[in-house]
């Protein structure tokens, strides 16, 4: 019986309203100023589960980075922000410059192409040095040649 309660209520769950969305991110806000991280963490939370948009999944992991928790927590958070919204470009570029920062370059640099696919404005963090050089030094097309500027074997005699 307990099971066809939960499933019966489940039919009028109702996320909170965009006010009440905002009015829990500037709490969260404002206890990071006092110090108060585990209070925060409470209020970003909240939002993400109950809330209509991916800032609170953006602003609950950014302030799981901030607190330094786990990375898988932090990896799981940023699953589940862009399986609440798919279309969030943002979202996978803030994942793909946490990948990069803890040293998964290949991860990294496979969210920013998916951003990319989203919205082409997401270009622009390809060109960033530390994506550059990466692809770069994964591509044997894109490196410097090493025999650039000497003569092609065989024409010598040519005076090339």
């Amino acid at each position: 019986m307990l099971p066809l309660l939960v499933a019966a209520s489940a039919a009028y769950y109702i996320r909170i309203s965009p006010l009440a969305e905002q009015r829990l991110h500037a709490l969260g806000k404002q206890t990071i100023k006092q110090q108060q991280l585990e209070t925060a963490l409470t209020y970003f939370s909240t939002a993400a589960e109950h809330g209509n948009t991916s800032r609170s999944h953006l602003l609950l992991v950014l302030h799981l980075q901030r607190c330094g928790a786990a990375p898988d927590k932090t990896r799981d958070a940023f699953r589940q922000a862009v399986m609440f919204d798919r279309s969030d470009h943002r979202l996978l570029q803030a994942w793909a410059l946490y990948e990069s920062k803890n040293g998964n370059m290949h991860r990294a640099v496979h969210l920013l192409r998916r951003a990319a696919e989203i919205d082409h404005a997401a270009l622009g963090a390809l060109r960033w040095k530390r994506f550059r050089e990466y692809c770069r030094s994964q591509n044997p097309l894109a490196s410097p040649s090493t025999k650039r500027g000497t003569p092609l074997p065989g024409y010598e005699d040519y005076g090339i």
